[in-house]
């Protein structure tokens, strides 16, 4: 199909499939895909967030056509309507309908949160996951259940998703993206990157951990004159656009 045509079936409600791997649907991709990687638990994945009875028009990689056609035609959707001939081309001559995933660190997260009181932590991850922690005030809403639990979330606020390691999160923030949510982004790496860089977790006290207590802008300066260290986990860039005299520079992925 060409652009045209996949636009007019959108406009009828079929829903538009990318099945490239997440970074590369993450760097840029038609306005309201769902992105449902080949490569990882696919028919799983696409069975949870898609509807057996709704129109797909894949608009990924036309050379994967096919195969996507074929896989998901064994779990029952066999409604393919076609493909878009030519994405690459899209992206370089229509920007207005293209759009990248936001994808935040780990550090860049805990920084928001603190800026951003009111953002919607979503874990799609499966119970027997989340029963090891979460992170704090996270909303646990399994992926084959968040297409049903829409109207428990709020589109106007900041949504933050995350699954274990950075795979379903972007499928599932694809379809946020998708239901209309105007502010979306899910966590590289995972709730397993942030629980190993000892960031806090709902249920420390059951699981034994230890948290750091917070201290304020006005204890922190004795501390140190007492000398606590001082560490900046953010990026080099932040870091050289300005950091609190004494402090160190340690990046949170080091």
């Amino acid at each position: 199909m060409d652009l045209a045509t996949v636009l007019a079936r959108q406009q009828e409600g079929a829903l538009a499939l990318d099945t490239r791997e997440p970074a590369d649907f993450a760097a840029g991709h038609l306005r309201g895909a769902i992105n449902v990687g080949l490569q990882g638990r696919f028919a799983e994945w696409a069975g949870d967030v898609l509807g057996p009875e709704s129109d797909i028009v894949l608009v990924g990689d036309p050379a994967t056509a096919l195969e996507s056609r074929v896989r998901l035609a064994r779990i029952g959707f066999d409604r393919v309507v076609g493909y878009l001939s030519q994405p690459e081309q899209v992206l370089i001559d229509r920007p207005d309908l293209v759009e990248a995933s936001s994808r935040l660190t780990i550090g860049q997260l805990a920084e928001l949160i603190g800026l951003q009181p009111d953002i919607q932590l979503i874990d799609v991850r499966n119970p027997g996951e989340t029963a090891a922690g979460t992170l704090p005030a996270a909303r646990v809403v399994p992926l084959p259940t968040l297409v049903g639990s829409l109207d428990r979330l709020g589109p106007e606020a900041p949504a933050l998703v995350y699954c274990a390691g950075g795979s379903r999160s972007l499928v599932a923030a694809s379809v946020l993206r998708h239901a209309g949510f105007a502010d979306v982004s899910d966590l590289l790496g995972g709730y397993g990157a942030w629980a190993a860089a000892g960031l806090p977790v709902a249920g420390d006290e059951a699981t034994g951990r230890v948290t750091a207590a917070e201290v304020g802008p006005l204890e922190a300066p004795a501390l140190v004159q007492g000398g606590a260290v001082l560490v900046d986990v953010r990026e080099p860039e932040e870091w050289e656009a300005g950091h609190a005299p004494g402090a160190r520079l340690v990046p949170m992925g080091e």
